[in-house]
């Protein structure tokens, strides 16, 4: 999640693993439950 964007990017941000809840800062000021998200598979090594 980013919020506070500015010139150069966006000044905050939060990460959290898959199954865990993430506080969404205001204008929505909500709490996202990922519960329900799978992480995405992950790619073989290359050769």
């Amino acid at each position: 999640m980013f919020w506070t964007p500015s010139a150069t990017g966006y000044g905050s941000h939060c990460t959290q693993p898959f199954g865990e809840r993430l506080h969404i800062p205001k204008s929505f000021d909500c709490t996202l439950d990922t519960t329900g998200f799978q992480a995405p598979a992950k790619k073989p090594p290359a050769p």
